[in-house]
C-alpha cells in the first residue's frame, strides 16, 4: 500500500493485494480433512483519494480492479468497481 498526502485534507492511495492458495472449505472440492483442494488466485488493485470535508467528515472515492482465477467448479471472473464512501464521526 502506498499513500501520498498532498495536503492536510487529502490522502491519495494505491493498494495491491495478491493471494495464491486454495478456495474456502465450503467449496465442493473439499478433502476429507476439511481443507479445499481447489487452487485459487486473486489479485486486487485499488486507487483512490480520501478528502476531509471537515474535521468529522471524510469522503473517499475509489476505483478497484479485481481478478479471480480458480479451477474446477468455481468460475474465474474479473470485477471492476467504482465506489464512494462518506464517513461521519459523531
Amino acid at each position: 500500500m502506498g499513500l501520498w498526502r498532498p495536503s492536510d485534507r487529502d490522502t491519495v492511495f494505491l493498494r495491491y493485494e495478491d493471494f495464491s492458495g486454495f478456495a474456502k472449505a465450503s467449496n465442493p472440492g473439499v478433502s476429507a480433512s476439511g481443507s479445499s483442494t481447489t487452487p485459487f488466485d486473486r489479485t486486487d488493485t485499488s486507487i483512490g483519494i480520501a478528502h476531509m470535508l471537515d474535521s468529522n467528515t471524510r469522503l473517499t472515492l475509489e476505483y478497484d480492479w479485481e481478478s479471480v482465477a480458480a479451477e474446477g467448479s468455481t468460475a474465474s471472473y474479473n470485477n471492476d468497481m467504482l465506489g464512494a464512501r462518506l464517513m461521519v464521526l459523531y
